[in-house]
């Protein structure tokens, strides 16, 4: 019999129903709650069902044991026995995380023990109503031990807020009635935690907690050098068991009994700041930190404060000096209150706090460590004013956000939502941008060491950006402009507060040797945060993407506007978009396939730290994209507009989105759904015809073909005692959804001048070199170059138009200005073949993909625009190779149709190659040979083969390659090499149950 246990219920009714303060103070009640009490004895439990809302946790057979909790309200428990875990994600894009961390779009995972901590009523009373039955069963008391005690110690605990969470409870504070948040032990997915936090604007997450990998050599140096920072005052409480990366698998709102969805409520919003901040030359602050804030609920008995964790508070007060119980953990603290301050009311409190805030570099060069959690802070985006006093040590430099009241002191009189500051010895400059604005300038002493190249350039673009923002984005918010170079490798807008790292001061030719960004570029994205991210702020961390995409696209735009091609940036913020987002992860995965726009700093995972190409570069493009279809000029007044109306405002994605519908009215469900809520990289082939339709007018005719990227899977089956794999494919979007807009690059043919001098042959290599001139704006010596737009729809397209001119050649978005790939068919036949191949393929008509492999593997490598231009020696080796890597995508493609005899014979064509040809796929031959070795059942070869790739200089590429040995090894009695490659064959994503369910 199930008993199905609801774990919440709507606040706003919670709120009436909650007893009053109990007479225990915070203090009192935390001791009772870290005061661990386990119940041997044990409860027996069947049946028992926990409603998530979006799923259920069942506990089916077992006992549980208390552990602690307070009193009647809340309670710690560990469940041993069998049970299950169900849960459907919300949308899509939470369905993609699962699946990219479990393999499975829902979850269904058996269980075999929990831990878990709950304060809601029902829960408590289910539990506290039932008795032990008086069996015991030694065995089970201590897998129950071992886990209550792992619970208790372990940083899972830490990260959920459990103790927070039990004391919010105890003294009755409504918010966070109906918590419930436990580590469980699946079969199939270990230890991950679940976590219903009704205080969280998202309050449901699931996830996994995966530690920093490290050898026993490598564990010794990072405690002993965390040790050694935690004595300088840096790291205060961390442990190494700590350092990791958080997957979150699953985050959503909470779904009530009427399947309405709801997050946090929120609490207090500061409104202002009033700091006394006294600096030490090492670099510690100590504060006085005055705040005014209003209540915005009335429910909340507490607030909530993020600050930097080297920061230690050491005393809170309310208005009249009475002390306020805090509790502080990690960047995390909490002031207690009597009573709720009722909703719409101001409250006062005074924060002390002190700590290293500062990084010395040099003599009197400083670095603040963290700029925005210096000081307690609340939301992403507090909108609130501020009065801030600095004692820095004699004759220190300090400059700050805000309007400089004396040299040591700085307001802000209108809300805005960050405040930072930088210590140091600068040279400091002023000038004027028209009549509104003073720019100061602070150059630190190692931008002063790097040599002053630059400075002059600085000033000058400083200058120029902001007028062009001014006029196109709408007026700058204040009169004054601070900007600093700081001893570090970022830089960072704040309201009317830039700092620029000390570096940027260095020749041009630097940046461009080393392909490092452009600093014009970098100063034009940190001045457009003025606008987007501080006159207009995003709403969470879903919409952070809007800030850092517009100020990039911003930065694009003054650069087209204001620099002529020749002069443009070699290396801009979205150069090599496409090679960041193409990348691959372990489990062979593309970058941009990790995740889309909106889910932020999410992107960064154990797969890989994806944020800053998906955010910066990705979401730069695909504004771009956007901004094509409507035109740069016509885009700008839609910002423009969108600005004006969102002054002072949090944006959201949908928001936005509307909000351009509204000003262009556009229907833009397609560019939402493909490109900012969806993944994948559009590659179109097409191919052009040129007729002469009239005297001086011709017609241009390009037939267009658009591939869906796509995901495999692979599956180790076995079936009649042999191995194989299962490999399923699934495309990424549906190309007959897709709408583009391409720029179209168009040759001029001029007259053949007789006298001109002989023309060099070219590579295609030298080509593409040439090419990446054309990215960066130049036009090539010996070309004329017109421009336009198509509209290209679905999955085949044909456009035509006509030109007043003779065209000699056509490209489509030559300098990767939007979100796609563009081949020219009759340019690179060999290498469209080869994908058009590999796309049958994933079809599954293996017959058509064979055809087009051959015919790939014959076709010409590159066939220039000018044969008298060309010399084909001049590619040889690098049209050898190609014609390899086809061969060998033919071998792979008949392995996986089961035909290992065809597989084999294109290896011994491979093999028959030159080495220098082939050594590029040796791995990739390896694998093949292992898998027709793995049918034949030759497993000693195998491990033979590939057991080198264990070490981490020949660690493979191949996803089903570790697959393939732990097979093997599995098959001659090898235990150790076994669980090395069947560790890395499930963190390339192989589905290895059937080897492990034949083991077990």
């Amino acid at each position: 019999m199930r008993r199905v246990v609801r774990i919440f219920f709507c606040l706003p009714l919670l709120a009436a129903a909650l007893p009053d303060t109990p007479a225990a103070t915070p203090q009192e009640v935390l001791t009772k709650i870290r005061a661990n009490d386990f119940q041997a004895e044990g409860i027996p439990v069947k049946g028992l069902v926990l409603d998530l809302g979006m799923g259920e946790l069942e506990l089916t057979d077992g006992r549980l044991y208390v552990l602690g909790g307070y009193e009647q309200t809340s309670i710690e428990a560990v469940f041993i026995g069998h049970g299950a875990l169900r849960f459907t994600p919300p949308d899509d894009v939470e369905a993609g995380q699962l699946e990219l961390f479990t393999g499975a779009r829902e979850l269904d995972e058996s269980i075999t023990e929990i831990s878990f901590a709950t304060t809601s009523d029902f829960v408590v009373a289910a539990i506290r109503s039932r008795e032990s039955d008086g069996s015991v069963d030694l065995e089970q008391e201590q897998r129950a031990r071992e886990r209550a005690a792992k619970w208790i110690a372990g940083y899972e605990r830490e990260l959920l807020g459990v103790e927070v969470a039990l004391l919010h409870d105890a003294i009755a504070d409504p918010v966070y009635d109906g918590f419930f948040a436990a580590t469980v032990r699946g079969e199939d997915l270990e230890d991950f935690l679940l976590s219903v936090d009704p205080s969280a604007a998202e309050p449901v997450t699931l996830g996994q907690f995966v530690r920093l990998e490290m050898t026993e050599k490598e564990e010794r140096r990072g405690r002993k050098a965390l040790h050694k920072a935690q004595k300088k005052g840096r790291f205060i409480g961390v442990e190494l068991e700590e350092l990791g990366t958080f997957d979150t698998w699953v985050s959503s709102h909470l779904v009530d009994t009427d399947g309405v969805t709801f997050g946090g409520t929120p609490g207090f919003t500061p409104r202002h700041y009033e700091m006394a901040v006294d600096i030490t030359r090492e670099g510690r602050i100590d504060v006085t930190c005055k705040i005014n804030l209003e209540s915005l609920s009335g429910l909340h008995k507490s607030i909530a404060f993020e600050l930097d964790s080297d920061l230690v508070v050491k005393a809170v007060v309310d208005a009249s000096g009475n002390a306020l119980f805090h509790y502080q953990v990690g960047d995390e603290f909490w002031v207690f209150l009597e009573q709720p301050v009722p909703a719409d009311q101001p409250y006062e409190i005074e924060i002390r706090y002190a700590g290293l805030a500062l990084t010395k570099v040099i003599a009197k060069a400083y670095t603040l460590r963290n700029p925005t959690g210096w000081y307690p802070r609340i939301g992403l985006s507090d909108l609130a004013t501020y009065d801030v006093s600095f004692m820095p040590p004699p004759n220190y430099d300090l400059v700050a956000s805000g309007k400089a009241v004396s040299k040591s002191r700085f307001r802000f009189d209108q809300p805005v939502g960050y405040f930072s500051f930088e210590m140091g010895d600068y040279d400091i400059e002023y000038f004027n941008v028209g009549d509104a604005v003073r720019v100061t300038i602070a150059w630190d002493k190692v931008a002063k060491k790097s040599g002053d190249d630059l400075e002059g350039l600085i000033k000058s673009v400083l200058g120029d950006v902001l007028s062009y923002y001014d006029k196109t984005l709408g007026d700058y918010p204040f009169d004054f402009l601070t900007v600093v170079t700081v001893p570090r490798d970022y830089a960072q807008s704040l309201p009317g507060f830039i700092t620029l790292p000390s570096s940027i001061t260095s020749g041009l030719n630097i940046f461009q040797q080393f392909y490092v960004t452009d600093p014009r570029m970098i100063i034009a994205h940190e001045l457009a945060h003025q606008w987007w991210g501080h006159i207009v702020m995003f709403d969470s961390y879903r919409d952070q993407w809007i800030s850092e995409a517009m100020a990039s696209y911003s930065a694009s735009a003054w650069v087209h506007a204001s620099i002529a091609p020749e002069y443009r940036p070699t290396v801009d913020l979205t150069s090599g978009w496409w090679v960041s987002l193409n990348a691959r992860t372990a489990s062979q995965r593309t970058v941009d396939s990790l995740g889309p726009l909106v889910l932020g700093a999410r992107l960064d995972s154990s797969h890989y730290a994806a944020y800053l190409p998906i955010v910066y570069k990705k979401g730069a493009v695909v504004l771009n994209t956007l901004a094509e279809a409507f035109g740069e000029e016509n885009f700008l007044k839609v910002l423009n507009k969108i600005i004006e109306h969102s002054r002072g405002k949090v944006v959201s994605t949908d928001a936005l989105l509307q909000m351009v519908e509204r000003v262009t009215g556009q229907d833009l469900a397609w560019f939402r759904d493909r490109y900012i809520y969806g993944t994948g990289i559009p590659k179109v082939y097409y191919s052009y015809t040129l007729s002469e339709v009239d005297a001086g007018k011709w017609n241009v005719r390009v037939d267009l073909e658009q591939e869906a990227p796509f995901i495999r899977r692979y599956k180790l089956v076995r079936v009649d005692s042999v191995w194989d794999f299962e490999i399923s494919t699934e495309s990424m979007f549906d190309t007959d959804e897709t709408i583009l807009a391409i720029p179209v690059q168009i040759r001029v043919k001029e007259k053949e001048d007789k006298e001109a001098k002989q023309k060099k042959h070219k590579s295609a290599s030298e080509v593409i070199t040439e090419l990446a001139r054309v990215m960066a704006g130049e036009a090539t010596s010996d070309e004329k170059l017109a421009e336009g737009m198509i509209v290209f729809r679905g999955t085949a397209d044909t456009v035509d138009f006509d030109l007043p001119f003779e065209p000699a050649a056509v490209w489509l978005d030559r300098r990767s200005d939007v979100y796609g790939r563009f081949y020219d068919a009759s340019r690179w036949p060999r290498y469209t073949l080869t994908r058009k191949a590999f796309a049958a393929e994933n079809a599954g008509d293996y017959d058509k993909a064979a055809r087009l492999y051959e015919k790939a593997i014959e076709a010409e490598y590159y066939v220039p625009i000018d044969p008298d231009d060309y010399d084909a020696d001049d590619d040889k080796d690098d049209s050898e190779s190609a014609a390899v890597a086809a061969r060998v995508l033919l071998a792979e493609m008949y392995l996986r149709s089961g035909d290992h005899d065809l597989a084999a014979i294109q290896l011994d064509k491979v093999e028959a190659k030159p080495k220098k040809y082939r050594r590029v796929y040796r791995e990739e031959i390896e694998v093949a040979r292992s898998r027709i070795d793995l049918g034949s059942g030759d497993y000693s070869a195998i491990v033979e083969r590939l057991r080198k790739r264990l070490r981490g200089r020949d660690r493979m590429r191949s996803i089903e390659g570790y697959a393939v040995l732990a097979v093997a090894a599995h098959e001659i009695g090898d235990d150790e090499i076994y669980k090395k490659a069947a560790k890395m064959a499930e963190k390339n994503g192989v589905d290895i149950d059937a080897l492990q369910e034949l083991r077990d």
